[in-house]
């Protein structure tokens, strides 16, 4: 119930940080101290595990997190969507973005 709580307190706090890295498990456990030793106990502590399972993000999510931040701050900014910029200042590729990531780009983007 402790790593439970403490989770759940560096979740509330970065919540709303959209640059932050990817939410993995693995993120997520070395939050805590002693991480190494919840990480190998992980199937002795069913609560935690669920925790991991319904807050760490698919690359999907994580992509289009890093999608949206940028697009906000391009907008903030005044200056005009555009694929290619997006893509570079989200530090993401074509060839590796997912096929969801890609449809909101597209429908997000100018050229």
């Amino acid at each position: 119930m402790e790593a439970i709580r403490k989770l759940r307190k560096f979740i509330r706090q970065s919540e709303h940080q959209l640059e932050s890295p990817r939410w993995s498990a693995n993120w997520l456990l070395n939050k805590l101290p002693k991480s190494d030793s919840i990480e190998k106990n992980l199937d002795k502590l069913p609560l935690v595990k669920m925790f991991l399972l319904r807050y760490t993000e698919t690359i999907t999510e994580y992509q289009l997190r890093r999608l949206s931040h940028v697009c906000s701050e391009l907008i903030n900014l005044g200056e005009p969507l555009r694929k290619w910029v997006i893509l570079r200042k989200a530090g993401l590729s074509k060839e590796r973005l997912t096929q969801d990531a890609k449809s909101v780009l597209n429908e997000l983007a100018l050229f």
